[in-house]
């Protein structure tokens, strides 16, 4: 005898019986989803073995949205969702399309200042020309528009009433939420740290940034196209997927990063409902981006490396890799909540100032600016300084030492800039600790074929990141596609970003070094989600 089937969309299913083609009552999808359908085997509305809509029936089959086959309550089969079918489906793609153009537009506008004022005061040939990045070779001149930016910047937040505490990045996605009065506070505070010489990136700041946007322009524009509220939540991940997209050098990366953090439970139930419409946005944002500006962000590297034979015994180098990055990302977050600490401890020396805020984000500045007298390289996110750095090894005018120092001194400029207030993230300084301990690696072992540029460089620059982010995936594809590797050379890369990743994180070792920094409720939002 023909079992029924369950039949519906988005908004309802139905039971139908596949004998005579009859739809019965009525449910909504989250009754579905929920259990509250009876799928027992005895029950009139239990699910059908793995099958279809019988050919006879291609009425029944031309009004189902989709099929789905003796699957658990709560999950729905994405071969049988057949999202495309329905015309709204079209209508959210045009809508997507148009989501990512205007925010690859706003990511240029925020971007332009970011990446180009640096330029003018940071002197010509920095850090193209060596001499200007010699340790103790500083420009007194750092010093000045480093503290005024941490002067403006507290002013700032004092005038705009900047809030004290904000959610993390990892919180926002996972709950598809950004408070869009952030946005305008958020977008200023981020020029003016990242252009007056802080050193983090601008990644989970644009991210934020741009989910606020498309939420607020989402909202408006579904007015117009009939598109109702429910998809609030969607088109925040959308802001922040086209806004990641203009960071790296492949539109994939920020899909695999969203999949990575689990943007809710919706996104798993319609997985490539969401992930189709999220590629439109992300696609066009890039293609913005790219014609406005010549290159991403994170800018690929055209380089011609000595490719090197893959064997396995390499993989254990790649273990051994990823062992170092956890312990190197662990110190990183150390550094962080010392940094925290330190802040807070001098912001209690000047309890009941009204401007207290303001002298904070002024001592981090001039701190800022006393490091990069020492360290030059400790300047900014460290994006334009890796291919530079690359270039330095294999022209032997760097030294493993020089570049331990630097990558030492990125870490603490890091920690200044998060503990005194400046906004920003922390993957595009990991990548440059990466890049730069993997360099001083290669440096101290020699030219060894068991231990080549490539393969040095490629594990440190995936692993550090990956200790301190969720998202070694993501990090995976960001470095193979900037160095271009192949296929086999990837594997030690995958076996540094897992094994770091556990080390770090999986073993509790970040929260236990973040609890050890500091006992109190200072902790209770990862700082490595800024």
């Amino acid at each position: 005898m023909d079992q029924p089937l369950i039949i519906g969309n988005e908004n309802e299913v139905r039971v139908a019986d596949s004998a005579t083609g009859s739809i019965g009552d009525s449910r909504t999808l989250s009754d579905y989803h929920r259990g509250r359908l009876d799928l027992s085997p005895h029950s009139s509305t239990s699910l059908p073995r793995y099958g279809s809509i019988p050919h006879s029936r291609p009425a029944l089959a031309k009004e189902a949205s989709f099929v789905c086959s003796n699957h658990d309550a709560g999950t729905v089969c994405v071969i049988c969702d057949t999202y495309a079918s329905d015309y709204t489906y079209w209508r959210d793609m045009l809508f997507s399309i148009a989501i990512g153009l205007m925010v690859g537009l706003l990511c240029y506008v925020i971007l332009w200042p970011v990446g180009n004022i640096p330029d003018y005061w940071t002197g010509k040939g920095y850090p193209i020309d060596i001499s200007t990045t010699k340790l103790g070779h500083g420009k007194p001149i750092w010093v000045a528009v480093t503290t005024s930016a941490g002067l403006l910047l507290g002013i700032t937040k004092k005038l705009i009433h900047y809030p004290e505490k904000t959610e993390t990045f990892i919180k926002q996605v996972q709950t598809n939420r950004v408070d869009y009065s952030l946005f305008f506070p958020k977008t200023v505070a981020t020029i003016i740290s990242l252009a007056g010489g802080a050193s983090l990136g601008p990644s989970v700041v644009i991210a934020t940034i741009t989910g606020g946007f498309a939420d607020v322009v989402g909202a408006r524009m579904g007015r117009f196209l009939g598109i109702g509220d429910e998809q609030k939540k969607e088109n925040v991940v959308k802001g922040m997927v086209g806004g990641f997209s203009v960071l790296f050098p492949s539109p994939i990366s920020p899909l695999l990063l969203i999949c990575e953090l689990g943007p809710g439970e919706d996104f798993h139930i319609h997985y490539m409902k969401h992930v189709v419409n999220l590629a439109w946005v992300t696609l066009s944002s890039f293609t913005v981006y790219f014609i406005l500006s010549g290159e991403s962000y994170l800018p690929f590297v055209p380089m011609e490396f000595e490719q090197y034979a893959f064997r396995p015994r390499q993989m254990l180098i790649g273990c051994l890799i990823g062992i170092l990055c956890g312990i190197i990302g662990s110190i990183q977050i150390f550094l962080v909540g010392v940094g925290l600490k330190f802040f807070r401890f001098f912001g209690k020396l000047f309890r009941g100032v009204p401007f207290k805020e303001v002298l904070i984000t002024t001592f981090g500045g001039l701190c800022l600016g006393l490091l990069a007298q020492l360290v030059p390289l400790s300047l900014l996110s460290g994006n334009g300084q890796v291919r530079h750095a690359i270039l330095m090894v294999e022209n032997e005018a760097y030294t493993y030492d020089f570049l331990i120092l630097s990558a030492v001194g990125k870490m603490l400029a890091v920690a200044i800039s998060i503990g005194s207030g400046f906004e920003g993230g922390c993957i595009f300084p990991s990548i440059f600790v990466g890049v730069y301990t993997g360099l001083s690696a290669y440096l101290l072992v020699g030219n060894n074929s068991e231990f080549p540029l490539l393969l040095a460089l490629s594990c440190f620059m995936v692993g550090v990141p990956s200790s301190i982010y969720p998202i070694p995936l993501t990090m995976l594809t960001i470095v193979a596609f900037t160095l271009q590797l192949s296929s086999y050379q990837s594997g030690p890369m995958v076996v540094s970003a897992i094994t770091s990743h556990c080390i770090a994180s999986g073993t509790g070792l970040l929260i236990r070094l973040m609890k050890l920094a500091k006992r109190d409720h200072l902790f209770d939002d990862p700082v490595v989600d800024r």
